[in-house]
């Protein structure tokens, strides 16, 4: 299932502080289940999980078993062994790429109860984000690197293996490019000396808070107005104008 999504004139103003993406838009992730039959043994069940994906004008729904979720999980996470034991540095370049994805839901031994459902729902949903979390920081690696190292050979891979479990949609890269444009285009804003003398100029039209909280990078837009790079970047995952002036980006 995919649907390309109209525009919302009023959309939720967003949080500052969560993970933005760098290279990808950001996306979110709802997942429900069915039970189905086994066609050799009809008394019994299994649990297929079904993703709904969101990004930005894009929705895309992915069904998966909690096995091959798992099958999936555990490949990724031994791509560090492709690199030689004696290459320290790229090994540990390898571990820091997948390491979001070593929270998984946990095994269990008995049948899908209402209760282990559940708990894996939450948890899968997790573990997409963190699956788009990882294909991020490896696309940011290979399009900031032009040499063809192993390296980037175990990024691209690990990219293919996740776009090909989640079945992400030719909308989506898309999106994904448009988002890259529009965050190079966004310019860092610089805390003034005198942090008293900031005043209500400096504060972030979409969440309302100081522009210059500590933590917290702002950036400002081609028509000059400043935002939280948090703000604007999920604003501008929906919308293509400046979220003060609505001037075309």
């Amino acid at each position: 299932m995919l649907q390309r999504l109209r525009r919302s004139a009023h959309p939720e103003p967003p949080s500052p502080r969560r993970y933005v993406p760098v290279v990808s838009a950001p996306v979110q992730v709802q997942i429900s289940h069915t039970m189905m039959q086994y066609v050799d043994a009809p008394a019994f069940f299994y649990t297929v999980y079904i993703m709904q994906i969101l990004s930005s004008n894009v929705l895309w729904v992915v069904r998966h078993r909690y096995s091959a979720l798992a099958s999936t999980r555990a490949l990724l996470l031994k791509t560090v062994n492709m690199v030689p034991r004696k290459d320290y540095s790229s090994r540990a370049a390898v571990a820091a790429l997948v390491e979001p994805l070593r929270e998984f839901p946990r095994k269990y031994l008995f049948m899908d109860t209402p209760r282990v459902v559940n708990d894996r729902k939450k948890g899968l949903a997790m573990f997409v984000q963190a699956m788009f979390h990882v294909r991020d920081l490896c696309l940011g690696l290979v399009l900031s690197n032009g040499e063809n190292t192993l390296l980037l050979v175990i990024a691209k891979g690990i990219i293919e293996k996740i776009e090909t479990t989640l079945q992400i949609p030719v909308l989506q890269k898309e999106e994904d490019h448009k988002w890259r444009l529009q965050t190079l285009a966004m310019v860092p804003v610089e805390p003034p000396l005198n942090m008293a003398d900031d005043g209500d100029r400096d504060g972030c039209s979409i969440c309302l808070e100081n522009l210059h909280d500590l933590g917290v990078s702002s950036v400002q837009l081609a028509c000059s107005h400043a935002f939280h790079r948090g703000c604007v970047a999920e604003w501008l995952a929906r919308q293509s104008t400046c979220p003060l002036c609505r001037a075309s980006l």
